[in-house]
Formats: structure tokens, C-alpha cells, sequence
């Protein structure tokens, strides 16, 4: 069920890199499509948590007047909320829509064979044309991985039939000779954090850039939800709020930080190309949605 949900995703994707050539630049435009479609629920995201903000001083003067009887609290908060017409469920709700799109371009990625080129999977089971083929030419995982981990299989023999194209080309019209080099890099490869293990014989850049990325993905994410706070926090917030937002701050880049070393690397690609656009959009969004709020 999932692969039909991340269909859509992997078609867009193919296109993408079918009109660069290059799967790096496809991810950076999927990332900014993402941005385009999913801008105009930001930015209801964003003047709801500013409109929470301004009632900031009016929750504060009913905490300290109800305080001890949370019933009344209740009560109160909900009415508030009623005549300020806000929800203050719907700037978390609509913040949390780019985490499903993640996962299903993850999908999409990790299956380049049958979600990004809709290659019949009885090709790729046992007796299939392509299967054949791969046992034929010596096609083995263990060449690509030493951990046994199946889950990025169709990735693996996605580089095999590149490297061996002409081998595959006429056994399915739906093939693609997929390269996964961006920047020197292999997108299709998963970052290694274990730094002392590094075998740089093949070039120091190759290991040492892709390591990077997760790390980059982690700054960049710091960065923009330092950004978000900012542009969110136009009225002195209380301490639990305090609290909960330095919680967010460090626990959002740690989770991309250890996401991104367990993902190929293109997935990193497309969350640093998404902070940055992230950040863009959240100053420009900031700005425009301050004035209205001053202005109220």
C-alpha cells in the first residue's frame, strides 16, 4: 500500500532527473517543489503559532488567576481560543506534513527500479528476465554491502544494471540508466559514521563528502529552527514554552543527525536542500506575517 502512496512521488522524481541528468539536481528540484506546493500550509502554520503568540499575555493572566483549579482553567483556555478563533493544534498539524513526504520519497528512492521507473517486479523475482540476467553477469550484494541489509537491494542492482547497461537495455523499456553521482559523491550509498573505519583508497572526497552530509543536514536544520523561533516568538513566551521550544531545538537536528546515517545520501541532500528553502521561506513568511500581526 505504501509503494502505491509513494508512486506519485517516484514518478515525479524520474522526471526530474530525466530532464537534469543528474540525481542530485532532481533531488534539490524535488525539494523545491515540495516547498512551492506545501508554502501555502506554512504559512498557516506560521500565523497560527502567531496568533498563539499574541494571546500569550491573556493565558498567562488566566493561568495565575485560575491557578489550582484546572477544571476552570480549561474552561477558560477553550473560550479564549473560541473568540480569538484559533486552534492551537493546527500550526503543529500542518508543520508535520513534510515528514510523510519524506517518507514517501525514501520510499521512492530506496525502489528506484519498481516506484521511480515502474519496472514490472516479476522481472526482478526469481526467473524473471532481469533477475536472470543479474545471476548471469554475477550480480551479488555482498559487493556493495557487508551488512546484509536487503532494504536497498533495488538500489544496489540499480548501479549494477548502469554499470552494465548494455547487458539489461532491451529486457525492459522501463529501465533507466540511473547514475547516482552528484558533486563526486554516490547518493546511492549510506553515510558510514564510524570516521576511523574509513577506507579513502578510492579518494578521500568520496568518503569524507558523503559523511558530511548528514552533519551539514543537522547544521542546517539547527539553524533554521533558530530561525522559526524568532519569526514565532513576537511575544515573551512562558517558561514551559521556553522549555519546550529549546527541547524541539535540539532534538530536531540530533534525529536528522542520526536519520541521515542511517538513509542514503541523496535523502540528505533533499533535507539540507529543504532547510535551506526552509529558511527562506520562513524569513520571507516571517516578515509578511509580522507586519499583519503588528498591525492587529
Amino acid at each position: 500500500m505504501f509503494d502505491t502512496i509513494a508512486k506519485p512521488f517516484g514518478w515525479l522524481m524520474m522526471w526530474l532527473y530525466e530532464l537534469t541528468g543528474n540525481f542530485g539536481f532532481a533531488t534539490i528540484l524535488f525539494s523545491l517543489c515540495v516547498t512551492l506546493v506545501l508554502l501555502p500550509f506554512m504559512a498557516k502554520s506560521k500565523k497560527s503559532m502567531m496568533r498563539m503568540s499574541r494571546l500569550t499575555p491573556r493565558m498567562q493572566e488566566l493561568q495565575r488567576k485560575h491557578e489550582g483549579n484546572q477544571q476552570k482553567l480549561n474552561e477558560e483556555m477553550a473560550r479564549l481560543y473560541r473568540e480569538e478563533k484559533v486552534n492551537p493544534m493546527s500550526g503543529c498539524l500542518w508543520s508535520l506534513l513534510p515528514f510523510p513526504i519524506l517518507l514517501a520519497l525514501y520510499r521512492a528512492v530506496v525502489k528506484p527500479l519498481t516506484i521511480m521507473m515502474g519496472v514490472d517486479s516479476a522481472l526482478l523475482a526469481s526467473g524473471g528476465a532481469i533477475a536472470n540476467k543479474l545471476t548471469e553477469l554475477g550480480y551479488a550484494m555482498s559487493n556493495y554491502t557487508s551488512s546484509g541489509n536487503t532494504f536497498y537491494e533495488e538500489i544496489y542492482k540499480a548501479k549494477f544494471i548502469s554499470d552494465h547497461w548494455s547487458d539489461f537495455a532491451g529486457l525492459s523499456d522501463k529501465l533507466v540508466q540511473m547514475d547516482y553521482n552528484f558533486l563526486g559523491l554516490d547518493l546511492s550509498a549510506t553515510p558510514n559514521w564510524k570516521f576511523w573505519t574509513f577506507d579513502l583508497s578510492a579518494g578521500a572526497w568520496a568518503v569524507i563528502g558523503l559523511f558530511l552530509i548528514p552533519i551539514i543536514s543537522a547544521v542546517t536544520g539547527l539553524v533554521f529552527s533558530l530561525i522559526s523561533m524568532k519569526t514565532n516568538s513576537v511575544n515573551n513566551q512562558s517558561a514551559q514554552q521556553n522549555s519546550t521550544s529549546k527541547s524541539m531545538l535540539i532534538m530536531s537536528p540530533l534525529m536528522s543527525l542520526w536519520i541521515g546515517f542511517m538513509m542514503p545520501g541523496c535523502l540528505g541532500v533533499y533535507w539540507v536542500a529543504n532547510n535551506l528553502l526552509s529558511m527562506l521561506q520562513e524569513f520571507v513568511a516571517g516578515k509578511m506575517l509580522k507586519k499583519d500581526y503588528e498591525a492587529a
